[in-house]
């Protein structure tokens, strides 16, 4: 977890399925952290597009951050829109059992690091 395991296979399985979306919500809290820096990483997102769409974003890892269809920030499930249009990635606390799982990524040890899940 401190290294952040899972990134690269969580956004590999999202990149199967995200033309289906039309808005990704990905935690920020810890473990997954600063995640919006691996999706930019992973993605090959291009800087210039993300410097003009985050133009006042100071790049702080407390705030939320968005970019194309993806939005980084807290996950409240009771909260949380549920619409097939919108897919939810985060850690295994953050969705109740009955949660729709597309995906589920574990840590090398075999315990979850991540969840793809459909709301």
């Amino acid at each position: 977890a401190d290294w952040q395991y899972g990134y690269k296979q969580a956004i590999e399985e999202i990149g199967k399925v995200e033309d289906r979306y039309d808005k990704i919500i990905v935690t920020n809290k810890s473990h997954l952290d600063q995640s919006y820096m691996f999706f930019l990483f992973y993605l090959q997102y291009k800087p210039s597009l993300y410097q003009k769409e985050s133009q006042y974003a100071s790049g702080g890892f407390r705030e939320n951050h968005k970019f194309g269809r993806f939005e980084f920030r807290p996950i409240d499930w009771g909260k949380e829109e549920k619409s097939s249009r919108i897919l939810y990635v985060g850690k295994p606390d953050d969705f109740p059992g009955n949660a729709n799982i597309i995906k589920t990524i574990n840590f090398l040890d075999g315990k979850p690091a991540i969840k793809i899940v459909e709301s």
